[in-house]
């Protein structure tokens, strides 16, 4: 008759360690379960905060570049500014020591009467 020892257990668990509690197996399981699960979110909470930290590194780094691009085109723009100030500026040079040269060479013929008036 194997139920006729099913009432001698009644109220205690099957993994009682004989502590002389009945349920103290089940309090530590609970206990157990309980440590999981604030280790679960625990687990939970780590990653959503490393999941949040690699988008705002992600968002920071590309922040970074696209200054950079910017700046970057920034000085090539100022560059090309600049470089075609200075062949402004060489033109006008060159127009002015032309012209300086023409009146000197003009002066000179001048002055050995071989210039024709214009």
């Amino acid at each position: 008759r194997p139920f006729a020892r099913a009432p001698a257990l009644i109220g205690r668990t099957m993994l009682s360690t004989g502590s002389g509690a009945p349920d103290a197996n089940v309090k530590a399981y609970l206990q157990r379960e309980a440590q999981l699960n604030e280790a679960k979110e625990h687990v939970y909470r780590t990653e959503f905060i490393s999941r949040n930290a690699e988008f705002l590194e992600k968002g920071v780094t590309k922040v970074a570049a696209a200054a950079k691009l910017r700046q970057q085109r920034a000085a090539e723009a100022e560059m090309l500014n600049l470089d075609a100030e200075l062949v402004k500026a060489r033109r006008e040079r060159l127009k002015q020591f032309y012209l300086e040269e023409y009146q000197r060479y003009q002066a000179e013929l001048n002055e050995r009467g071989l210039s024709l008036p214009f």
